[in-house]
């Protein structure tokens, strides 16, 4: 790490309601999710939340849905650095230290209105070992069998065999929007996409917008099989691919609209 870099940490001791509320409107922020599978992030400004009787929290024009009861701690977190400041809020849900996370980006976000935000609650400081120490207490994995512990590693291996490498490759190469879904007990995020960038790096798979502001990786390894779907969604045509972990639990969709895509992405899977 760069001598010049230190981080804080604070745990915030305020309802997340409150917390996240107090996010809207303020500036654009960086939001992230995670599930086991996969990944999602877009640079948004934060619309309006909404609470619902079944206690979720949501910001419609982001498509981010959280449950209020999964949330077991906010954390935040300060990188000091002379030249490029940043902070972030992280939400820690059941076996994921940091499942949403928001953060202020250095020349893009105002640092000071999301300081100033997160300054309106009580928290306690955390020392650095005291912050790692609970993340790697906190992070739950699913082990798993040995045959499907060789099997993830041999699809991380070459992640560009993967149908969903084909499938992306092929959304970007016709300018194909996508409809993304993360799927997880703590949240649902969704996030429209047009593809413009495919990157396969260190077993992930992951792709760019061609906004240049959102972006979806995902852990081939974890993808233990694809359902893939002529579907109707909000009385529109929709050809939907299901990723399911080993559970046969779906833990993201990709979608695009239409049914004109469906066979050349049966294709795709077809090709082993």
């Amino acid at each position: 790490m760069n001598s010049l870099t230190s981080h804080r940490f604070r745990r915030i001791e305020e309802s997340p309601a409150t917390v996240l509320t107090g996010l809207s409107n303020t500036t654009p922020l960086y939001l992230h999710a995670r599930n086991r599978m996969a990944e999602m992030a877009v640079f948004t400004t934060l619309s309006d939340s909404f609470q619902s009787d079944d206690g979720w929290l949501s910001f419609p024009e982001q498509g981010m849905n959280l449950s209020l009861d999964a949330m077991q701690h906010l954390h935040r977190v300060a990188v000091n650095h002379p030249t490029r400041p940043s902070l972030a809020l992280e939400i820690a849900t059941p076996g994921e230290p940091r499942a949403v996370s928001f953060a202020a980006i250095p020349s893009l976000s105002d640092l000071e209105a999301f300081r100033g935000a997160l300054d309106l609650h009580p928290s306690q400081p955390l020392t650095s070992c005291q912050y790692h120490d609970w993340r790697a207490s906190h992070l739950i994995r699913t082990a798993a069998c040995s045959c499907c512990a060789a099997a993830a590693e041999t699809r991380r291996k070459d992640p560009g065999s993967s149908p969903l490498a084909r499938i992306l490759a092929h959304s970007i190469a016709e300018r194909n929007p996508l409809h993304c879904r993360l799927h997880s007990p703590s949240f649902n995020f969704a996030l429209g996409i047009t593809p413009a960038d495919l990157l396969l790096d260190k077993g992930r798979i992951a792709i760019t917008g061609d906004d240049r502001a959102s972006m979806v990786e995902i852990d081939p390894g974890l993808c233990h099989s694809l359902l893939l779907h002529r579907e109707e969604i909000d009385a529109e045509p929709m050809t939907v691919l299901r990723a399911c972990n080993s559970l046969g639990a779906t833990e993201l969709v990709i979608a695009t609209p239409g049914h004109a895509g469906y066979d050349r992405w049966l294709e795709f899977c077809r090709v082993v």
